[in-house]
């Protein structure tokens, strides 16, 4: 059948000339690069470029598809005799009215709509001939060939174009951020040094005489005693020969050591996020990530941060949110102003919660 559709026997025209060949190959190479203009012009915010890409090879490929039945029935019913204008205007009329139906009734479906009636228009025309000229492999090989294309390209696409349907749990679970490290080892136990007990030499206010000579005896020295001056009664340091109402326990001219003042505590308080939302001076709006915007993921991520007396961020920890959306609202947070906080006339630092909200409608 492939033979008959495109090349020329002896004595027998082809369905499919090289006029027509041409202008199906024409359809398609035009119309690609003008879909993918509408479509990155209408969805290029919600789709990526690969995808948009794809989007209008596949919408070019249905159109080309449509062009080549309408120039194949027109060839075939000529070869083998049939109403020629009937059959063209067939094919080439259901699949338009499937088109109409599924944007009244479907639209989000009205591309399956439209190949389904192509399909149908096919199939039913491929049938009659193979009924007409009890030629039936002419139906069944195409029909069979074109039943198994069908169906792995809804495998294919139906995952691309319903990316909700993808397992959640199983894409979070492949993007989770690495486990934090090990906690580090505990400290050492400081080594107990046991004390040999020493025999008591006197009880009960007597001494008691040894049961054992010792091996050893510590020969004790007494340090030379420091001269006290003519003083009676003087301390070591003092001034030679003393001194007329001194001060016991003191030095003459010494001054009395001032307290010191212990430093103050860096003060915090914890504020809520509603209210020091007010005091928002500079709001760095965060970029959405590429892959989670692919993905269809959205969501809000909540951090504890902490607001220096400046007003700038010094310290930032997640509460929840997901992991694709992460790191981006951190890297925008960190760049956020607040007006410094006053406690008594003073600036303290602030402990508050701060929601950053990803839609896709952003």
């Amino acid at each position: 059948m492939f033979e008959k559709m495109v090349l020329s026997r002896a004595g027998e025209k082809a369905a499919i000339t090289g006029t027509g060949w041409s202008v199906v190959i024409g359809v398609f190479v035009v119309l690609t690069p003008i879909l993918w203009y509408v479509e990155n012009q209408l969805a290029g915010a919600t789709y990526s470029p690969s995808v948009v890409l794809f989007l209008a090879m596949l919408l070019s490929a249905v159109v080309a598809f449509y062009v080549f039945m309408m120039v194949y029935a027109w060839g075939d019913t000529g070869r083998i005799r049939i109403n020629r204008m009937g059959w063209t205007a067939f094919v080439a009329i259901l699949p338009l009215l499937f088109t109409i139906a599924g944007l009244l009734l479907i639209p989000d479906l009205v591309l399956v709509v439209a190949i389904s009636g192509l399909l149908v228009a096919i199939a039913v025309y491929l049938i009659y001939t193979g009924f007409h000229t009890g030629e039936w492999r002419r139906a069944t090989i195409p029909l069979s060939t074109i039943f198994q294309v069908v169906l792995l390209g809804v495998m294919i696409l139906m995952p691309l174009l319903y990316t909700e349907a993808l397992p959640k749990q199983m894409l979070t679970t492949f993007l989770a951020a690495p486990p934090p490290p090990p906690p580090p080892p505990p400290p050492a136990q400081p080594v107990v040094q046991r004390v040999k007990p020493m025999a008591k030499l006197i009880e009960a206010g007597r001494l008691r005489a040894p049961t054992a000579i010792p091996k050893e005896i510590a020969m004790i020295r007494e340090e030379q005693m420091t001269d006290l001056g003519t003083v009676v009664g003087g301390v070591p340091g003092g001034v030679a020969g003393g001194a007329m109402g001194g001060v016991i326990g003191g030095i003459i001219g010494g001054l009395v050591p001032q307290a010191i003042a212990p430093p103050r505590e860096a003060r915090r308080i914890r504020v809520g996020g509603n209210v020091q939302q007010a005091k928002l001076v500079n709001q760095v709006m965060p970029l959405y990530p590429p892959l989670a915007k692919s993905a269809r993921i959205q969501g809000t991520v909540r951090l504890e941060a902490i607001i220096a007396k400046d007003g700038s961020i010094q310290n930032l920890r997640v509460i929840s949110g997901h992991p694709l959306l992460i790191q981006t609202a951190m890297d925008a947070v960190r760049q956020w102003r607040y007006q410094p906080t006053l406690l008594n006339g003073e600036p303290v630092e602030v402990v508050t919660t701060i929601d950053v909200v990803f839609t896709l409608a952003q």
